[in-house]
């Protein structure tokens, strides 16, 4: 591998302030910087366009500088380019960025050695549709969750499986995780860890209203409809913690496996059992 794309949380102080020591060590690597076009000349490099993917031809892999969410939002990007990537973590937890800042060194010379492995993670899809359009359609890799917006008052939602009624809830709203996004939202919320290779969503409703309502866990070929009971409520979609939209009366949101992965690049030899319980209790 020879040229890498950098993409940099700007907004994380410890970010700008490494960047220039990141762009030396990718070069003393023998690989190739390339910066989103905004900053690329200031560090004398090679640029891409976010969100434009002809930019992206000479690139073979993709950094992340920031925590989970930054990978989460260069995920986004990625989505429909068949391209791997991976993060360096400079912020707290690190499931999705798991290369410490200060192992940067020994992971870009793996790369530059063609020393990495590759994990295709399965994302999600959703779509909202009225009156058989769809409103709004969105791709995670995490998680899809309706929920509450500005309104305190507990909502209503009728679940179904695969056609099939499975659950009524009153609850402040609904998780449906990715095996990979079950240490995200759907964790905090009572979901259970599984493991990321799994082909599985985590249904977990959010501050439900009865006892009797659990997190379940389906295949990934399984189709769950939403359809919320309206009363004044105010819902909201969301995509890896990003607001798609508003969801109207009578809509039915249908999360199901998405036609895209996210290729993981691995440049760290440790597995999942040996990292979840060290990030759990940091």
């Amino acid at each position: 591998m020879k040229n890498l794309g950098i993409y940099p949380n700007l907004k994380k102080e410890l970010v700008k302030k490494n960047l220039p020591h990141v762009v030396e060590l990718v070069r003393q690597a023998g690989l190739t910087p390339f910066l989103p076009e905004d900053i690329a000349a200031e560090f004398d490099a090679r640029s891409y366009t976010p969100g434009q993917e002809d930019t992206f031809q000479d690139i073979e892999a993709f950094m992340s500088l920031g925590g989970d969410g930054t990978l989460l939002r260069m995920a986004e990007l990625l989505a429909q380019v068949d391209m791997p990537a991976f993060g360096v973590n400079f912020g707290r937890l690190g499931f999705l960025a798991e290369v410490g800042h200060g192992e940067l060194p020994s992971a870009l010379k793996m790369l530059s050695g063609d020393y990495y492995t590759i994990e295709e993670r399965r994302m999600l899809s959703a779509k909202v549709f009225r009156d058989r359009q769809i409103l709004h359609e969105t791709h995670a890799l995490n998680d899809i969750v309706v929920s509450k917006g500005k309104i305190s008052k507990m909502a209503h939602y009728l679940m179904r499986i695969n056609g099939k009624k499975s659950a009524y809830l009153a609850a402040d709203g609904i998780i449906v995780a990715s095996a990979t996004g079950s240490t995200a939202y759907s964790m905090s919320a009572g979901g259970p860890l599984v493991h990321p290779n799994l082909e599985v969503m985590v249904i977990t409703p959010i501050c439900p209203h009865e006892l009797g309502n659990r997190p379940l866990v389906i295949p990934l070929d399984e189709v769950v409809e939403i359809e919320t009971e309206r009363d004044g409520e105010e819902l909201v979609l969301q995509s890896d913690g990003k607001i798609v939209g508003p969801i109207a009366d009578d809509c039915i949101v249908q999360v199901e496996r998405s036609p895209y992965v996210m290729q993981l690049l691995r440049v760290s030899a440790q597995n999942y059992y040996d990292s979840w319980q060290e990030k759990l209790t940091r």
